[in-house]
């Protein structure tokens, strides 16, 4: 019988500490792999924003550089803004949303600015709007390092202004 109620008492403990350890572990590995996906793919988008920032504009064909990179970064921001947020976390799903269309909108124009030979799209406009967008999605994305390293961005990163063309 004294046996009987140790066990049964063993038992129900384990099963609560299950229960409490158990979930909470369960909601701890969520976060830490959205965590690590989310730093993983924010760091890729650094390196391609360094490529971008060190091509060589006395080289060979720097606008066909640019173009690459910046369907590489958006493809990249693509990937960081399908991430499911966890409860916490849903502000940065919104800016990594804001900062993939900025940088559509960016290669949308530079490719029509580039893609034709000798560049007789050319337009001094569109490419000041085109570095707009730029600017504005890697400012979206400054915010969600901010975010992923513990602090709350704040300010116009974050207030979701537009991108104006001049």
């Amino acid at each position: 019988m004294k046996i009987r109620k140790i066990l049964t008492t063993a038992g129900a403990l384990m099963i609560s500490a299950f229960m409490m350890f158990g979930c909470g572990n369960k909601k701890a590995d969520v976060l830490n792999t959205y965590k690590a996906s989310l730093e993983n793919i924010y760091n890729q988008i650094n390196t391609t924003a360094v490529s971008i920032n060190n091509i060589d504009v006395n080289s060979e064909a720097p606008e066909a550089s640019l173009l690459k990179y910046i369907d590489d970064m958006k493809i990249e921001i693509a990937s960081l803004a399908a991430l499911n947020a966890p409860e916490g976390y849903e502000q940065v799903t919104g800016l990594a949303q804001e900062a993939l269309s900025s940088i559509t909108q960016s290669s949308t124009l530079y490719h029509q600015i580039y893609d034709e030979p000798g560049y007789i799209n050319y337009d001094e406009t569109k490419a000041g709007q085109a570095f707009n967008f730029y600017t504005y999605s890697i400012g979206k994305l400054n915010s969600i390092g901010i975010f992923l390293y513990g602090e709350t961005p704040s300010g116009n990163s974050v207030s979701g202004q537009s991108v104006s063309g001049n």
